[in-house]
């Protein structure tokens, strides 16, 4: 069948991850929803929900922008996966051609022995998943990855101990794949505390943050060098 092919124009891109159920906007999410291109949901769409759960936060997305590109996280029920598969808006472990602009996605997250979520899986799964996108696409095309899961090693996946010790809980897989076919940018989440950008060799990684606390990232693919916008909400003084 090859790559399918989506209509439109992509320039504007408007990431949102771990939204957790959190279905309300700030106005400034909203405006920069509105002259997005495309939104990219990097996954954690609900907190621990399934099917109509996710459909409530992918139709309040759409009041915004109707074109949408999604994978699930380690939070969300295997039906999310589901749900978004048959609205068509699914990228995990697939490969979407749009004007010059491959976008791939990579889900869920890495089993742990500490903490048992509803979508996780083994580091072999992430290999086979990895390779499948790898082996879709072409040479030195340009590439956008969305990935749940920040790479391994990064300003994006740091946690910290209870000595205050920087851990990095990064997933090794997409971090591989990421020296492997060095894609423009790599959106990811799932770590909330770890916002910031980072690179690996020439790929531009984003963690914007949980969306549920009104974080989103922003990137306008025509500026030279690439120059991401990371919006926080600002602190309410009481």
């Amino acid at each position: 069948m090859g790559i399918p092919k989506i209509k439109g124009f992509i320039m504007k891109i408007l990431s949102i991850t771990d939204i957790h159920g959190e279905i309300e906007f700030s106005d400034t999410m909203e405006t920069f929803m509105m002259k997005s291109d495309i939104i990219l949901l990097s996954g954690d769409i609900t907190h621990f929900g399934g099917k109509t759960e996710a459909k409530k936060i992918i139709e309040n997305v759409k009041i915004y922008q109707s074109n949408i590109l999604a994978v699930a996280g380690n939070c969300d029920k295997k039906s999310v996966d589901k749900y978004l598969e048959d609205e068509n808006i699914n990228i995990h472990g697939r490969v979407i051609y749009k004007n010059g602009i491959y976008i791939a996605g990579i889900g869920f997250s890495e089993e742990t022995s500490w903490n048992k979520y509803p979508s996780q899986f083994s580091r072999k799964y992430f290999q086979r998943i990895a390779k499948k996108i790898s082996e879709a696409i072409p040479q030195n095309a340009d590439l956008i990855l969305v990935s749940h899961t920040p790479p391994y090693n990064t300003n994006c996946d740091i946690i910290y101990d209870i000595d205050k010790k920087e851990i990095h809980a990064g997933n090794v897989i997409v971090r591989e794949f990421i020296e492997k076919i060095q894609p423009l940018v790599c959106f990811c989440g799932h770590i909330h505390d770890a916002v910031g950008i980072d690179y690996i060799g020439k790929t531009l990684i984003i963690n914007s943050g949980a969306a549920g606390k009104g974080n989103f990232a922003f990137l306008d693919l025509s500026q030279k060098p690439l120059k991401p916008l990371i919006i926080k909400p600002i602190p309410v003084r009481v």
